[in-house]
């Protein structure tokens, strides 16, 4: 008569040969899942992997989502670095295991700050060279008598500043065939915003007086040298979203249609 039963560990011995697998249970499962960022699906799927429970992305994919780098300890597993989400602040993960989706709700503290202001950096100067300039404007007339008359403005510059003089030459000038108008030298500092001027200038034009034409040293603060630069309050804006934003610029007439 046969018998029939369920062989136990103990009551049979290993097979002569066989090789005994051990797995190891702290390893980690690898998968592609989509990802759903605060009720937003995120393109394409993720490489993601799980172990003991717990859920690890990769470090770059968390830079894509704009989120804030970890702090922690991160695993490197096949040349890429990984996160585990527990150890993320303000983050909340479940898994939907039909789908194969990871679910993610961020906090906006999790989020990359996003700052939009305008550049607060001085542009600085180019290298200088020597260089030289001659200006003129020469104009000519007969009425019974012919006159001829030219400005002139010469100059030369290099990283030291500008020398310049302007003069007029001709018959018609009222003091003489040469008159000078300008002799100045003048140097320019866009990075602390200050010009200096040495001989002739004239003062800013003011509500109160007209301008002065003078000569000597002057020396202030040029806000032209950097036409970029605000001198004035601008309207400071801030928030926080849960989910990222997108902004769509509208030009010209918006219809509605109901």
């Amino acid at each position: 008569m046969a018998s029939c039963g369920i062989a136990s560990a103990q009551d049979s011995a290993p097979t002569t040969g066989a090789v005994a697998t051990t797995v190891d249970a702290t390893a980690p499962t690898m998968m592609l899942a989509s990802v759903t960022l605060n009720g937003r699906l995120l393109p394409g799927d993720y490489l993601l992997a799980r172990r003991a429970g717990t859920f690890l992305v990769r470090v770059k994919d968390l830079a894509a989502w704009r989120m804030r780098p970890p702090t922690g300890t991160t695993m490197m597993i096949d040349g890429d670095a990984f996160v585990a989400l527990s150890a993320l602040g303000g983050v909340a993960a479940a898994f939907d295991e039909p789908n194969q989706a990871l679910l993610l709700t961020v906090s906006p503290e999790a989020f990359e700050a996003t700052s939009v202001a305008p550049a607060s950096a001085v542009a600085a100067p180019s290298d200088n060279m020597l260089a030289a300039f001659l200006n003129y404007d020469i104009s000519a007339e007969y009425a019974g008598k012919a006159r001829l008359g030219a400005f002139v403005e010469a100059g030369l510059s290099d990283d030291w500043g500008v020398v310049s003089n302007s003069m007029l030459l001709g018959n018609g000038t009222v003091y003489g065939r040469a008159t000078r108008l300008d002799s100045y030298y003048l140097r320019d500092d866009p990075i602390n915003l200050t010009r200096l001027v040495i001989g002739d200038g004239v003062t800013d034009a003011r509500d109160w007086t007209r301008q002065i034409r003078f000569g000597g040293v002057r020396f202030g603060t040029e806000f032209a040298l950097q036409p970029s630069l605000l001198t004035f309050p601008t309207p400071s804006l801030a928030g926080s979203a849960a989910v990222p934003d997108e902004m769509l610029p509208v030009i010209g007439p918006l219809t509605c249609v109901p």
